[in-house]
């Protein structure tokens, strides 16, 4: 192999390896992304679970209210 056959293929080597860094770095973002998205989707279903809590004791007194005017 000669020194410029070295060379290129040195070359292609760093590229190839700037590649896979750059694809482990956007691998990286999205995972990032993917977890901001998963957490905003617990916190919806937090608030979810706090509102369906609320209805249900209003719900609950309401049926009690109507429990007090049938007596």
């Amino acid at each position: 192999m000669s020194k410029e056959d070295a060379q290129a293929e040195y070359i292609k080597y760093v590229e190839n390896l700037k590649a896979k860094e750059e694809n482990l770095k956007a691998k990286d973002e999205n995972l990032k992304a993917k977890d901001e998205n998963l957490k905003a989707k617990d916190e919806n279903l937090k608030a979810k679970d706090e509102n369906l809590k609320a209805k249900d004791e209003n719900l609950k007194a309401d049926d009690e209210n109507l429990k007090g005017k049938t007596v």
